[in-house]
């Protein structure tokens, strides 16, 4: 076949069967595989049939890709290829586990990890594989972060890994969107909103390309990933990556005012509408990123001159963090309710528990979170990625009570089999996006930190 969409694709659709067939094609587009067998009473059979797909994105000889394929399921048989699926699903389910009173919780949080795992590209991590209302299968830089630190807190580093790696693998084209001639270490890197799985833009037009706190998502799936295994060689493999980024925002984005720094207008969470100037939630990530590529730099002996930028660059911009006087805000002048006023402990967590403009921002919005508890404006419940999203904070106050009344909730709100939405009201006759990735690796990453709460500095 020859399928004409992102780029123009060859391949092979192949059916065999490990039974006795006689193939017949029905017209230019159907293909007939009957097979023939005699029932005997008292004793079963089975006809197998297997369905490979091959084409040349990635590889050249995808011939050759089918009649492999075809050759391993011949030679296997159903059992045997059933046999290593079950293993292979053994050992994803083996180095970690919960059990808690809370069932409901139980259920989603293992919901949220299968979740997980089926959800897992060899690219990366999209917010759903359904083409007609998961955002076509595309990848965001943004969301993908948040199911990476689910898999890496739990202990699934082969797949924790992913986000990153797929962004190092197209850091090129990255930085070719922000200079003109490619230039490295120049003008940084910007990923596009919603990445096709060679790196280019597949999102539709709209204020959230106006987006830029999803690089700084990029570097926490390099970070968080090297800290929970300590393998300095991916760590190595990927700094580029967090330089790229912390030079995008210092080249880019970043103002001096006032003897410190303020981030110019940007798309903060869409909730809050277009562009905002020096919004608390994007601002947060970029000191984050500032600060972990400079330890990411010390770590491995490099680039002391761009690490001292960095950390003068972050400590600015911690001067200018908008605030009331009594509790960070949304952005300056806010009378909105945002979950990003809860961007400074996740997903960036980059104050201190003892701050209390930070802890007065979080419990206000934890007392007002059914007036912006889903990410559009709509709905009157909190969905399970809010509920994951501000729970984790929570835990890092040393709260021991809303996090899990929280968790407890979204339980109950989820799909058939305590699957996650982006919203969930069937009473209200509102229902968005079942199987919902980011919510699911909010939720599982949520549970992980109730129960052993893991933090950068002990």
């Amino acid at each position: 076949y020859i399928a004409f969409g992102h780029k123009t694709y060859r391949g092979i659709i192949s059916i065999i069967s490990d039974s006795p067939c006689n193939p017949s094609f029905l017209d230019a587009d159907t293909a007939s595989l009957l097979s023939q067998c005699e029932a005997v009473p008292g004793k079963a059979f089975e006809i197998s049939y297997f369905i490979t797909f091959n084409d040349d994105f990635e590889r050249k000889d995808y011939r050759k890709s089918d009649l492999d394929a075809r050759t391993y399921a011949s030679r296997n048989g159903f059992d045997k290829i059933f046999d290593d699926h079950k293993e292979s699903w053994l050992k994803y389910w083996s180095n970690s586990y919960i059990n808690i009173p809370d069932k409901d919780i139980e259920n989603t949080y293992y919901t949220g990890l299968y979740h997980q795992r089926c959800n897992a590209t060899k690219w990366s991590l999209p917010v759903g594989i359904f083409s007609n209302s998961h955002w076509g299968g595309r990848f965001f830089g943004w969301d993908e972060a948040f199911n990476a630190m689910a898999l890496a807190s739990s202990g699934k580093f082969e797949y924790s890994r992913r986000p990153a790696d797929f962004r190092s693998k197209n850091l090129d084209s990255a930085i070719r969107r922000v200079n003109k001639n490619g230039a490295k270490r120049k003008s940084g890197a910007r990923f596009v909103w919603e990445s096709m799985v060679d790196g280019f833009e597949g999102a539709p037009a709209g204020f959230w390309n106006d987006h830029i706190f999803h690089m700084s998502n990029v570097v926490m799936s390099a970070w968080e990933h090297f800290l929970y295994t300590n393998d300095k060689d991916f760590l190595k493999k990927n700094y580029e990556l967090m330089v790229e980024s912390a030079l995008y925002y210092m080249r880019n984005s970043i103002y001096e005012r006032d003897g410190g720094y303020i981030v110019g207008r940007c798309t903060d969470l869409e909730r809050l509408g277009e562009a905002k100037l020096n919004p608390f939630m994007t601002s947060c990530g970029i000191i984050y990123t500032l600060e972990k590529t400079a330890a990411a730099a010390k770590i491995l002996g490099v680039d002391s001159e761009l690490a001292k930028e960095c950390l003068d660059t972050a400590k600015g911009l911690r001067k200018t963090l908008p605030n009331d006087g009594k509790k960070y805000v949304p952005y300056e002048g806010s009378k909105d309710y945002s979950i990003g006023s809860v961007g400074g402990f996740y997903p960036y967590p980059v104050l201190d528990p003892q701050d209390k403009l930070a802890r007065k921002a979080v419990y206000d919005f934890l007392d007002n979170i059914h007036l912006a508890g889903n990410m559009y404006d709509m709905g009157k419940s909190v969905n399970a990625w809010y509920a994951g999203w501000v729970s984790v904070p929570l835990v890092s106050l040393g709260d021991r009570t809303n996090p899990a009344l929280l968790l407890s909730s979204a339980a109950k709100n989820t799909g058939a089999f305590y699957d996650t939405y982006e919203i969930n009201e069937p009473e209200n006759n509102l229902q968005l996006h079942p199987w919902f990735s980011t919510g699911s690796g909010n939720f599982v990453y949520a549970v992980n930190q109730m129960l052993v709460q893991s933090k950068e500095n002990g």
